[in-house]
């Protein structure tokens, strides 16, 4: 508002206002496409930026005994092995990336674990 009577008391006085001419030709520039410069730095995170990597994890064998807990034994990459009960949390580090597994249930048919950081869960039969 105040601009508006700027310019409209320099009309008034006979001085030329500098205001910025519209270039009639000039297209509007879509604010949804990224300029070059912030492309560039895109495609450079995307490139350094690897998403983590869900390690193969295998139920060896799975022990329910009357009267206890079911228990099971997983490995985890091919390398660790991890005997595991049902509300427990493991700390692995699978392919150069430490992951946190939570075992959500272990059943005499199934385990269940939840990968907190991937927010993945998997069943093993």
């Amino acid at each position: 508002m105040k601009y508006i009577l700027l310019v409209l008391t320099m009309l008034v006085a006979g001085q030329t206002a500098d205001i910025p001419a519209a270039k009639p030709d000039a297209e509007p520039r879509d604010p949804t496409v990224p300029s070059a410069a912030l492309q560039a730095q895109l495609q450079t995170a995307a490139q350094t930026l690897k998403p983590p990597t869900t390690p193969t994890i295998t139920l060896r064998a799975l022990v329910a005994v009357k009267g206890r807990a079911p228990t099971a034994l997983i490995e985890i990459d091919g390398g660790a092995l991890a005997t595991v009960v049902s509300d427990q949390q493991l700390a692995v580090t699978a392919a150069g990336t430490a992951l946190r597994l939570r075992i959500v249930s272990v059943t005499p048919e199934q385990v269940e674990i939840e990968m907190t950081d991937l927010h993945r869960t998997i069943v093993l039969r």
